[in-house]
């Protein structure tokens, strides 16, 4: 009798291993008419290789209806469509199994966004978007990300509810990151579907925060220069004649943030016009100098 069990342990083990499993799965809730949506799944057990079925009850299209990976793009409806996805997998074996979610198709975009943009001025980020229409617009959400990946909301804006011409909006970012500073917009409508637009790109330039200078100019033995760095790095700095011959070059470590640099020692260079080039080999500036 104990053989017997285990015997059929193992022969209830072995069938449920031998099993297709569907382990992971990226399906969305809903979408706009046209709009395209990826969709995949994952799957373990069974006997590979696996072949793949993707339909939809409210119609649309796969662009690989035969792919654990594929995109889906939502029917054209008319009024809100209610329906589901669903993935059928079977291995080599001829064992099946599927997963299907809801899925909910809406009739229109709440709005069409024209164009959104961001600029860095006077130690803030500028952010402007333009609508050519909208239709039930509650309000946007102005998120942020420093890496392009993690994003937290930072505001709100109005929308205007219904329009057929351009509006114009604005939101200033007075607390932006040191360097990169990604952008996106989530709009709401009034029924509390909400998009999410693709995001934008907004780097903070060393010019941007500090203008480098150089003190006195004119110079006599001495050159105090105030230079702003991104990072932490080593710079250049080179002064030439007005025939382009170098007269001084040095190179200098500096941190990040504002940099207080002195060069002495330049009393022998005789009075005339100079060049200073100070920077990193991507990224240099040129001043003009006179020597007294």
């Amino acid at each position: 009798v104990a053989a017997q069990r285990v015997f059929l342990n193992f022969i209830l083990l072995a069938g449920y291993k031998k099993q297709l499993q569907i382990t992971g799965v990226t399906m969305p809730s809903s979408a706009f008419s046209n709009e395209a949506k990826s969709v995949s799944v994952t799957v373990s057990g069974g006997s590979p290789g696996y072949t793949y079925s993707w339909t939809s009850s409210i119609g649309g299209t796969f662009s690989s209806p035969t792919s654990a990976s594929t995109t889906f793009t939502a029917p054209t409806v008319g009024s809100t469509t209610t329906g589901t996805i669903t993935c059928t997998v079977s291995d080599a074996c001829s064992r099946a199994n599927f997963i299907s979610r809801p899925f909910t198709a809406y009739s229109t975009l709440p709005i069409s966004l024209k164009s959104f943009n961001g600029k860095y001025k006077d130690n803030r980020i500028e952010l402007t978007w333009v609508t050519a229409t909208e239709l039930n617009n509650d309000f946007f959400t102005i998120e942020r990300s420093f890496d392009g990946i993690n994003y937290a909301e930072i505001g709100k804006v109005s929308g205007n509810k219904n329009s057929s011409t351009d509006i114009y909006y604005g939101f200033n970012d007075n607390n932006p990151g040191k360097k990169k500073n990604y952008y996106r917009l989530k709009q709401t409508d009034y029924d509390g579907v909400s998009k999410t637009f693709d995001a934008i790109y907004v780097k903070i330039s060393s010019h941007s925060n500090s203008k480098t200078t150089l003190i006195p100019n004119p110079f006599s033995d001495q050159i105090r220069i105030n230079f702003y760095s991104e990072s932490q790095s080593a710079i250049t700095f080179t002064i030439l004649d007005k025939s382009g011959n170098v007269v001084r070059n040095e190179s200098v470590y500096v941190s990040e943030g504002l940099n207080n640099l002195q060069f002495n020692n330049l009393y022998d260079l005789i009075p005339g016009i100079y060049f200073a080039i100070i920077g990193k080999e991507d990224e240099k500036e040129i001043i003009k100098l006179i020597k007294l």
